[in-house]
């Protein structure tokens, strides 16, 4: 019994420092509030918001980066895939290389809500929230997905039997049991969003 205790402690110990949030992020913030819901009663909320990153502009006194934002998991890393909840700026006074915070990195962004800036998404004008961030964290690239990586029959497939070349040579891929959605599950994707011909804007418009 002592055994098995420590063992759910130990497990739940390495699941809680897998999800925790670094530490330019922690805080208290509104978890109710998207960009895309935004308005100018929410303006001083203090907000926790990422995405990935459309442009990044370096001013005289502040750099401002566009994000399409997407909702953020346990650890405040945005969530992979095409669901977004619309589209913010944040500003941070100091200097951001545009050739690192490049288009389709992800970032996560914590400070509070300033103003609303009008810019334009190819010949659709956008009203953008616009955040005066205390910090603006850049996440490492993913790895990309491989054809034999995670979610097909390599490193960390939980079935691990079913991918060997002895269970390959007598049973075809489209028939392995335990397959995540079968043979063409987990695809190679790609985080990075087309760039829209707009820049952006000032702030306070």
């Amino acid at each position: 019994m002592r055994q098995n205790r420590w063992l759910v402690l130990t497990v739940a110990a390495m699941i809680s420092g897998c999800a925790s949030i670094p530490e330019p992020l922690e805080g208290d913030y509104r978890q109710d509030l998207f960009p895309e819901q935004a308005t100018e009663q929410s303006i001083g909320a203090a907000v926790r918001w990422g995405g990935s990153v459309v442009e990044t502009r370096p001013m005289a006194d502040e750099t401002c980066i566009e994000i399409l934002s997407r909702e953020l998991g346990r650890e405040g890393r945005p969530v992979d895939g095409d669901q977004d909840h619309g589209r913010f700026i944040a500003c941070e006074q100091r200097f951001l290389d545009p050739e690192i915070f490049v288009n389709g990195r992800e970032v996560t962004v914590v400070g509070r809500l300033d103003s609303f800036s009008t810019g334009s998404v190819g010949q659709f004008t956008y009203r953008y929230p616009v955040l005066d961030a205390d910090s603006i964290y850049l996440w490492p690239e993913r790895a990309e997905s491989s054809y034999y990586g995670r979610g097909h029959y390599g490193v960390g497939y939980p079935y691990w039997p079913y991918y060997s070349p002895f269970y390959y040579r007598y049973y075809p891929p489209f028939f392995y049991p335990y397959s995540r959605g079968g043979f063409f599950h987990g695809s190679i994707h790609s985080t990075r969003s087309p760039r829209p011909g707009n820049s952006l804007s000032g702030r306070r418009k």
